[in-house]
């Protein structure tokens, strides 16, 4: 699978009345955050984190997604692919922060913030590493070159919309946007199955077929790890793009090094066999595809080795790798069957199917 084909596959309360400015605003010790969206998997995160830290979180949806999400919390309701009236109901409304998760098309984006210019001091988008132009360098940090938008809009993939909407946020907001650019999102809520793929058949005990001899590098950030940073940046008033990958904050992870401590902590009668990224691919074993999460360092090294250094020094800090991964687990089994089958070539069920895998592995 293509790394960009990968990237891509990377309250109940309505206002009545116009609310003003000083009827919205929060306490002198908090800030009043609306968030587009809220109620998926990065958004539950961010509302969660944002209500521990004593913030006022409004949300701004459809009401589809997860309805008896934060029931509680006041909402406004609208569309975004309606167009700009989807936003009426935030007409004359002012937060301290505004935070945009949209994943889809960037035309949401530019009408969003066009339509919220005057709503708030603070608006922070989530875009991603894939608005990269070349992964053959390792380390690359946040001047990297981007990818081009020249390409006629028809033919934008994931990273040209993610990086025009990057583009209207700074246009729009060019002294106070933040822009975040993580790799894989993993945890609670993750509604990919590629790193629960490896750990459920961990703990289910399995002979498994590693990724390669077990040395490439594997980068994703806990959600929980990114939704801290972005609330803490709001508070701080920080400014400008953050690379956000993870998960050490100073040594590269290995594939050997994340399997070997999954095994040890949940599946001590799971057998890795590693081999080596030649066998895989004379075995038209694909990466990401076949090998969920897995880019060999002969593909985009530069992929699993970005540089989130500014962010770490503005204060993005990591959980264990064992919390991140028992939330994966735990938000698997509360989502599946204990009998799941992985292999069907799905977001949710990524890998190889388990009889191609015991092939495989026989020839080993």
């Amino acid at each position: 699978m293509k790394r960009r084909a990968f990237a891509k596959n990377l309250v109940k309360w309505t206002p009545v009345v116009a609310l003003s400015p000083t009827l919205l605003s929060a306490a002198t010790d908090s800030l009043n955050i609306l968030i587009l969206g809220g109620t998926q998997f990065l958004g539950p995160a961010v509302v969660n984190e944002a209500i521990s830290k004593g913030h006022k979180v409004f949300l701004f949806n459809r009401g589809i997604t997860n309805p008896n999400l934060f029931t509680e919390l006041p909402r406004f309701y609208g569309d975004r692919l309606k167009g700009p009236a989807a936003y009426e109901p935030l007409k004359d409304k002012f937060w301290d922060v505004i935070i945009d998760t949209w994943s889809g098309d960037s035309k949401c984006v530019e009408e969003s913030t066009r339509f919220l210019r005057g709503s708030t001091r603070h608006y922070l988008l989530v875009s991603s590493i894939s608005v990269y132009r070349n992964f053959s360098k390792v380390d690359m940090n946040e001047a990297a070159e981007t990818v081009s938008l020249k390409l006629d809009r028809p033919k934008w993939e994931y990273p040209e919309h993610k990086l025009d909407m990057e583009t209207k946020v700074r246009e729009v907001f060019p002294m106070n946007n933040t822009v975040f650019r993580p790799g894989p999102i993993k945890g609670w809520r993750d509604p990919a199955n590629d790193l629960a793929y490896w750990l459920v058949k961990i703990k289910r005990g399995e002979t498994i077929l590693g990724p390669g001899n077990g040395d490439d590098p594997v980068q994703f950030i806990d959600v929980k790890d990114l939704a801290r940073f972005m609330v803490h940046t709001a508070e701080e008033g920080l400014h400008g793009t953050y690379n956000t990958t993870g998960p050490l904050e100073k040594e590269v992870l290995t594939w050997e090094e994340l399997l070997q401590t999954a095994s040890k902590k949940y599946g001590r009668d799971a057998e890795i066999v590693w081999n080596s990224t030649e066998f895989l691919k004379e075995h038209s074993i694909e990466p990401m595809r076949d090998m969920p999460l897995w880019l060999p360092t002969t593909v985009d090294p530069g992929f699993t080795r970005i540089s989130s250094r500014k962010a770490i020094r503005s204060g993005l800090r990591y959980r264990p790798i064992e919390k991140t991964c028992k939330d994966v687990l735990k938000w698997f089994e509360h989502e599946n069957e204990l009998n799941f089958e992985f292999g069907r070539g799905t977001e949710a069920s990524p890998g190889l199917a388990r009889t191609r895998e015991q092939e495989l592995l026989q020839l080993i």
